[in-house]
């Protein structure tokens, strides 16, 4: 491809921008699945849902990879390197060759991902702006963590402040249209903010792939989003053509 280099803010109206290649959503993206409400959160069937990650398949099994100018894989909520970044680098094809930014906040992984050399890592959160947010560990030995934004309570936990990243921005200037980029998106309620932007500013025109967590009150009793949302949000990604998954 000879697209030239693009900033932020031309992204939606850029000629050059690749096929969005909507068949392969449609025709490999695993279906939209419903969620019993009146499961209890600590009886959720996490077997049925590994039943159908087992089904995935990733868009880059379909197209050359040669093609592209970059590998580049984003893990935004990467908590430890052994979790999501390790999945990458051995589940995902040639995984070892991208360029690998990782986002974590929580204190408690940073000086391991400050020693991985085959990554850059950023000890920031995701957020829609630049700016700084008071931040709480909320999972069994502080592997998950989240932002205190609208919805959320501490419950009592520690509470430290933590300065924000505008992922979105941060995606448009580092991923062109001519490379292959990959989102893992782990952030504990603030996705749905951080979606919204991502298509209200034509950002989603560089993302191939997508992992996306999704959290809603009947399985993570936080927050003031339900599980309609979260696939409301699912189907509007794969609308526009994204290779979307729901990461759990």
């Amino acid at each position: 491809c000879n697209c030239p280099t693009i900033s932020h803010s031309s992204i939606a109206a850029n000629p050059c921008e690749r096929m969005p290649y909507p068949h392969l959503v449609q025709e490999h993206c695993i279906p939209l699945e419903t969620i019993d409400p009146s499961i209890p959160s600590g009886k959720y069937k996490w077997a049925k849902w590994e039943e159908h990650a087992q089904r995935a398949t990733y868009k880059a099994n379909y197209l050359d990879l040669d093609k592209y100018d970059r590998l580049i894989y984003i893990d935004v909520g990467a908590h430890r390197y052994e979790s999501s970044i390790t999945w990458f680098k051995t589940q995902y094809p040639r995984g070892k060759e991208f360029v690998v930014h990782a986002f974590e906040p929580n204190p408690m992984w940073r000086e391991e991902l400050q020693k991985a050399k085959d990554i850059h890592f950023y000890p920031l959160a995701a957020w829609t702006s630049n700016t700084t947010f008071k931040f709480v560990e909320t999972g069994f030995d502080s592997v998950a963590s989240k932002l205190l934004i609208d919805g959320f309570e501490s419950q009592g936990r520690p509470v430290t402040d933590v300065a924000t990243l505008d992922i979105v921005e941060f995606i448009g200037r580092t991923c062109q249209p001519d490379d292959y980029c990959v989102w893992k998106l782990d952030v504990e309620g603030a996705e749905y903010e951080i979606l919204d932007k991502l298509i209200a500013t034509g950002t989603y025109k560089v993302i191939d792939e997508l992992f996306a967590e999704f959290h809603f009150k009947e399985l993570h009793k936080v927050g003031d989003y339900v599980r309609e949302d979260s696939l409301k949000m699912l189907k509007r990604l794969r609308d526009l053509a994204i290779y979307c998954h729901e990461w759990a």
